[in-house]
């Protein structure tokens, strides 16, 4: 019977120790020892005093294993002619250390100390090493926005491109009711009057069918993505809404609203708002009787009502604030604390008291504040100041379109304002219900949308995360993709 510590000398060229009552050796430094290089003709050098990092984890066993440089032929080249020579465990993990160093050059490219000088590249390649950073330092989406250095949005000349639809690989049955675009992935959620949901990769080229979303008599009206990216909360003409996990892949229903208001239940949740913050805790719904009913974002269960004066028509989040801004038929604006369960602050409308406020939005980084009336007047504020979002200036009111502003949608840059109505004859004579607005001049584009572009009333408007695309839902089935050059 063949002993086993002299196979293993066989072997590896490594006697085993005996400790108390069983035989070990160490398996690292038997791998070490395998990866020396056959034509390496260095003597092992026993002493470790040139390292010049010290170790951050030392294993006390390197020490008890005895490497016979003589017994093998792959560390016969590390005797340098003292085949007698036996080292412990650490020596042969300096030496290989040290070999591997002299053989393998550090490139210089990898030195970032070297990185200005000549190393014979291509210019652009030199630029890109230079200017390299670790993928913990990029800057996410909402820093860019912050710190773009790119020229401000001009006022003469709206440079943009279209597409291919969004839903091209999948047209919606019915009229387009929402578009929204996910905060940190290419996807693009699309809902209509057929009652269906469809995701779609927004690529440019194809936009291809991603998933669908079938709800029996759901009568959706919203789709709209958390802020986190995570889930999808779609809502309708029903006293509850739905969660769509995008990681499980699992739909939720919520609980049935039953909660009595003023001798009456809920009968929808149809107008849902979804801040864009992810720093928000709380999302809404526009009940009846001026009744804002908030729920959380994290247990998606129903926290508290906040009613206002008259009926709540529209609402928008405040971005990194608790606060809610409710539009009511009244003409008045309210500004809602989440914190404090509250109204804090409330304003007329430039549009004039009695005049509903039928859509509000403040963009990403609360320089501007637009609402938009029943008259069709559109009026841009200044929100610049301490405190709450109470308009420290009037800037403009615009009256290009005539009939309900039925959608606004302010640019995450701020520097760009869109928006359409689509009311019975808001559209006539070949002209477009939707305009575009440069927010610093508080002036229309003229150059788009033009008499042949291929829509009519537009229902919905949504930028992307990071503004380079706008989608426009419209009555036809369509969802029109464009690109803004500008963000680029």
């Amino acid at each position: 019977m063949i002993d086993e510590d002299d196979l293993a000398e066989e072997l590896f060229g490594i006697r085993p120790v005996k400790r108390s009552h069983h035989t070990t050796w160490n398996d690292e430094a038997i791998k070490q020892r395998e990866e020396v290089p056959r034509d390496s003709e260095n003597e092992v050098d026993t002493d470790s005093s040139h390292q010049s990092d010290h170790a951050v984890w030392h294993d006390e066993h390197d020490e008890s294993v005895s490497i016979h440089l003589g017994k093998q032929r792959i560390t016969k080249k590390f005797a340098h002619g003292r085949l007698d020579k036996v080292v412990n465990g650490q020596e042969f993990t300096d030496s290989l250390r040290k070999q591997f160093i002299q053989v393998n050059k550090v490139p210089k490219w990898a030195n970032a100390e070297e990185i200005d000088q000549d190393l014979g590249l291509p210019d652009f390649l030199t630029d890109i090493l230079a200017s390299a950073k670790p993928l913990k330092d990029l800057p996410t989406t909402s820093q860019l926005l912050h710190t773009s250095s790119k020229k401000p949005l001009s006022n003469d000349r709206m440079n943009i491109r279209p597409l291919p639809d969004v839903n091209t690989s999948r047209p919606t049955s019915g009229v387009v009711k929402c578009v929204d675009f996910h905060p940190k992935l290419s996807l693009c959620a699309v809902s209509g009057t057929d009652d269906e949901v469809n995701l779609f990769n927004v690529d440019e080229k194809e936009n291809a069918h991603f998933h669908s979303l079938k709800f029996v008599s759901g009568r959706i009206s919203k789709a709209l993505f958390t802020p986190d990216g995570k889930s999808l909360l779609i809502s309708g003409k029903k006293p509850r809404y739905w969660t769509y996990d995008l990681t499980s892949g699992v739909t939720v229903a919520s609980q049935w609203n039953v909660a009595v208001k003023h001798g009456q239940r809920e009968k929808n949740l149809e107008s849902m708002i979804v801040p864009q913050d992810e720093t928000a805790d709380y999302f809404c719904f526009l009940g009846s009787h001026g009744n804002v009913l908030i729920y959380s974002l994290r247990s998606h269960q129903h926290v508290c009502d906040i009613k206002v004066n008259g009926e709540a028509l529209c609402g928008t989040f405040v971005p990194t604030t608790n606060s809610l801004l409710i539009g009511t038929n009244e003409g008045k604006v309210y500004e809602l604390d989440m914190n404090l369960r509250r109204c804090v602050a409330t304003w007329v409308d430039e549009a004039g008291l009695g005049n509903a406020v039928t859509a509000i939005s403040v963009d990403a980084k609360r320089q501007y504040l637009a609402t938009g009336s029943e008259q069709g007047i559109v009026t841009l504020y200044s929100t610049a100041g301490p405190g709450t979002l109470l308009p420290h200036t009037t800037l403009k009111s615009i009256s290009n379109l005539q009939t309900k502003i039925d959608t606004i949608a302010l640019h995450p840059s701020g520097e760009l304002c869109v928006v359409a109505s689509h009311s019975p004859g808001a559209s006539t004579g070949g002209k477009k219900a939707l305009r575009a607005i440069h927010t610093a001049t508080q002036t229309v584009f003229t150059n788009w949308p033009t008499t042949s572009t291929p829509f009519r009333n537009a229902t919905s408007v949504a930028f992307s995360s990071n503004g380079v695309h706008m989608a426009v839902g419209t009555d036809k089935h369509r969802v029109l993709l464009y690109k803004l050059n500008h963000y680029i």
